[in-house]
């Protein structure tokens, strides 16, 4: 059957809608309810329980949506890309600790879920609701680390989730046999973990060696210590983000200098932003050189120009798209020295004020003025 094209884009209008917008709401304000109020009975218990589960798979899906939608990819901050595409805001190489410990505050959801508060120790409750901690300090650095009002909605949905469960579970306990164990005869730990009020602070405190032990056995596994940090930080175009990535090349201009400059800071020298097309790129001085000569060969030989122009566009990109790490942007620089050298004569030979131009390029406009009045006051 045909379908319009303004038909297929309104259905895919309605769909992103209801998925990224409309299906968060409700359960997020399904989730604020049923953290306020207690269920009455078994069909209540699994409503909550349901409700629970749509919000850990519909938002996990929601999420990688939304990160899709805004060209989020997976790749580290050392790779060059396009366009308006971002890297991931999460380190790969330090993935697999954010993934464990997703799946330990998962496994101790679900188990404090399903058990019955009754039939299990009380110091065992504890130790669940320090591993649902864990899952809460990821939503947390998730939360900063996008800053985004929309991405920022699965992970307040998921500590509404765990804020609840608790509360329930504290107030299941009290209300059994469980709080009436307190009795002189007990030993004094007997005595205060059998208080259910004081397990969210017991948690809080058990928190800490849990997290030391599951780094402990995640560095057999080539974690780094520090993983829980490093996978924000070592990171680019994020919050937490302390590495600069290289400039993303754009469709329109192929420039192999502008993805040496995303090598190494100590080989390629980076000096400063610069705007192309309205992109931000990081500027060096050889990518500064190799625009400044081709603005004069544009000027002296626009045909000519023109040839070397188009035959620049059509290998350029394919060739910086193999340009992935920033060892092999160090190699690229050097093989474009002799270029650089060739480059700069020829500037030298054909500008009467050659380092002038160069200082100028990829600056926007006003700020080109203001350097050119600079250099004029100061001759």
């Amino acid at each position: 059957m045909y379908m319009s094209n303004d038909f297929a884009v309104t259905l895919y209008f309605c769909f992103i809608m209801l998925v990224i917008f409309i299906l968060p709401i409700i359960l997020t304000g399904a989730n604020i309810a049923y953290l306020i109020i207690l269920p009455r009975n078994k069909k209540e218990e699994i409503r909550i329980k349901n409700f629970a589960a749509a919000t850990i798979i519909i938002g996990g899906i929601d999420t990688l949506l939304y990160l899709a939608f805004m060209d989020v990819t997976e790749q580290d901050w050392y790779v060059q890309l396009v366009n308006q595409e971002r890297h991931t805001p999460i380190a790969t190489e330090h993935f697999l600790t954010i993934v464990v410990f997703l799946i330990i505050a998962l496994a101790g959801y679900i188990l404090l879920t399903f058990w019955n508060i009754r039939k299990i120790p009380p110091l065992v409750s504890v130790f669940l609701i320090a591993a649902v901690y864990m899952g809460v300090i990821i939503s947390v650095f998730w939360t900063i680390q996008t800053s985004d009002p929309i991405l920022a909605i699965y992970p307040f949905d998921l500590c509404l989730m765990a804020a609840g469960l608790i509360r329930r579970k504290i107030i299941e306990y009290k209300n059994t046999d469980g709080e009436r164990l307190r009795n002189k005869k007990l030993g004094r730990l007997d005595e205060k973990l059998s208080d259910s009020t004081k397990w969210p602070f017991y948690a809080f405190i058990l928190l800490w060696p849990l997290m030391g032990i599951v780094i402990c056995i995640l560095l057999l596994f080539g974690q780094n210590p520090a993983s829980i940090i490093k996978a924000w930080t070592e990171t680019s175009d994020w919050t937490l983000s302390m590495q600069q990535a290289p400039p993303n090349l754009s469709l329109d201009g192929h420039y192999l200098c502008t993805v040496a400059a995303g090598g190494h800071k100590k080989t390629v020298k980076p000096l400063r932003e610069g705007q192309r097309h309205g992109h931000r790129v990081i500027v060096n001085r050889q990518l500064c050189i190799a625009n400044a000569f081709e603005q004069v060969l544009e000027e002296k030989t626009p045909h000519f120009h023109k040839a070397v122009r188009s035959f620049y566009d059509k290998y350029g990109l394919p060739v910086a798209r193999l340009i992935k790490k920033p060892l092999a942007a160090d190699i690229v620089y050097f093989i474009m020295k002799p270029l650089e050298w060739l480059f700069l004569i020829v500037l030298y030979l054909t500008d009467k004020d050659p380092e002038k131009r160069i200082a100028v390029q990829y600056l926007p406009q006003k700020d080109r003025e203001d350097l050119l009045k600079y250099i004029e006051d100061i001759q």
